[in-house]
């Protein structure tokens, strides 16, 4: 599949910055956000990649929130810590060049750019 020289790559890492670069800057549960993950990266991800290398990091802890649903429900959202957010972007790009091409072709579930929006109306498949 992939190494973990290749998750690390400076260039996926360089694509999950980007990624990252067009959300929200929002805060992980560690307090770090966004906007500063980059800095903190340049100081801390050596550590963190040898850690990762040795089987020795460990994610740190989730929050987990309620809010309220326009239907009166709540929903349970979880929070990841920022150098978590970045690991796990790390990692989803690299599986999704392994797992996406395995998607029929009429799947929207859990896929970039497809969603319920795409799905014909009683049919379950097709783009609108």
């Amino acid at each position: 599949m992939f190494t973990v020289d290749e998750l690390l790559s400076k260039r996926n890492q360089k694509e999950a910055f980007d990624y990252l670069s067009t959300k929200k800057d929002s805060a992980g549960s560690d307090g770090i956000k966004l906007s500063e993950l980059q800095e903190y990266w340049t100081l801390n991800g050596e550590r963190i990649c040898r850690e990762i290398r040795e089987g020795n990091y460990y994610p740190g802890t989730i929050e987990l929130f309620d809010i309220l649903k326009p239907s009166g429900k709540k929903r349970t959202l979880s929070r990841l810590n920022s150098i978590d957010r970045f690991i796990t972007r790390l990692l989803e790009q690299k599986l999704t060049r392994y797992i996406e091409p395995l998607f029929l072709e009429n799947s929207f579930a859990y896929q970039e750019g497809k969603g319920v929006l795409d799905i014909k109306v009683g049919r379950g498949f097709g783009k609108i």
